[in-house]
């Protein structure tokens, strides 16, 4: 009953453009899509997409953080389990503005969380983040900067913590290239046995991506890194962190479909030079996915990804690897799948949680996981 009555919900609905972090999961965020989402990115992306109003569903996570008991240290904000978070754009125009609130900054937590891995102990993650938007045209070029920031003060926890950063961005016909920059980043507890004094250092990022006939090649490199001073709570630490990440897709686009292929090479290190101790991890996942339009009403999309033969990770710290050797990476095959409806100019995008689970059935509990509203105006 459940099913059939899924079923008439969705033939009651209309085909999603570029919309939302479900579609992007359901891909492999693949470095070719265009989607909204990419203003965090490359701000000059907000003239791309028209006007636009858009949620995310997902948990208000727990202001402060423990760093996931896994191999390799990911931020906790993830596709995954994502991220209750909306904003809008609206032209003004040739120029156009963009309010967004929710959204973490992923500098923040590719600082804090390996501190949090050395350390463990929790952190306070950017609470209650606001970025704004503004972008304008250059001739062909269009131009975009940014700015985030969030700040808080728990005086009967005795935690604070602030993080601000700014951005910029081109976007051209065929090309497009940005800089990140973290400028600020604090997290502070003066709890007694529990004492923390983060300080981030400066982070840059940038990022880039080229596109050649059916080929998209896609560039990162994110330096960033902090100090904490733990007086009665352990050793200091002060970390260095990179992150770098090359790739290229090959996209074939024909009736309604888009049928793509590639690969990329990522690699996420940071070196504790208090202790003297390093952690890297590699991997060069291959993917394929698609997205097509089954009705007049709705698109269906799927990608696979696995690491193949390069990649590994080795650690000084025998808490994220099973030894202190270098291991290659763990069985990783992942399959993701969505689904986009349309209603006018109402578009729900979700994911089929039951691509990637034990029972792969499909039912209503499993239909339109992780899902978000984009009204295009």
């Amino acid at each position: 009953m459940k099913n059939s009555l899924l079923i008439a919900a969705v033939a009651m609905m209309a085909v999603p453009a570029m919309a939302s972090k479900a579609r992007l999961s359901a891909l492999n965020n693949a470095a070719h899509l265009e989607d909204v989402q990419d203003v965090f990115v490359n701000p000059s992306k907000l003239g791309s997409h028209g006007d636009w109003l858009t949620f995310e569903m997902g948990a208000t996570h727990s202001a402060n953080q423990v760093a996931p008991a896994v191999t390799t240290p990911q931020g906790p904000y993830t596709e995954a389990n994502p991220n209750a978070e909306g904003g809008f754009a609206r032209g003004m125009g040739d120029a156009k503005y963009g309010f967004y609130l929710g959204h973490h900054s992923t500098m923040v937590a590719e600082s804090r969380l390996p501190n949090a891995y050395v350390t463990s102990k929790t952190f306070l993650t950017d609470e209650n983040p606001v970025d704004l938007f503004y972008s304008g045209k250059a001739g062909d070029l269009k131009w975009g900067v940014g700015a985030h920031y969030a700040n808080s003060d728990k005086k009967s926890t005795k935690t604070k913590q602030t993080a601000g950063g700014l951005n910029a961005g081109v976007t051209a016909q065929n090309w497009d290239v940005a800089l990140n920059l973290g400028l600020v980043n604090t997290f502070k507890n003066d709890t007694t046995g529990a004492e923390a004094d983060f300080k981030g250092k400066t982070a840059i990022g940038v990022n880039g991506t080229y596109t050649m006939e059916t080929l998209t090649f896609s560039a990162l490199a994110n330096m960033n890194g902090g100090k904490d001073d733990q007086a009665g709570a352990g050793a200091k630490t002060d970390l260095d962190v990179t992150h770098y990440n090359v790739g290229v897709v090959n996209s074939h686009k024909a009736d309604g479909a888009d049928f793509f292929y590639g690969a990329n090479y990522d690699m996420f290190k940071f070196d504790e030079k208090e202790a003297g101790k390093k952690y890297e991890a590699s991997q060069l996942p291959v993917f394929a996915g698609i997205e097509a339009d089954a009705t007049s009403w709705m698109v269906l999309r799927a990608s696979v990804s696995q690491n193949f033969v390069l990649g590994s990770v080795k650690t000084d710290y025998t808490a994220f690897a099973p030894t202190s050797d270098s291991d290659t990476i763990s069985n990783n095959t992942v399959v993701a799948a969505g689904v986009g409806l349309k209603f006018n100019k109402l578009q729900l995008d979700g994911t089929l949680k039951a691509a990637n689970s034990a029972s792969a059935s499909l039912d209503g509990n499993n239909f339109l996981g992780n899902a978000s509203l984009t009204y295009l105006f």
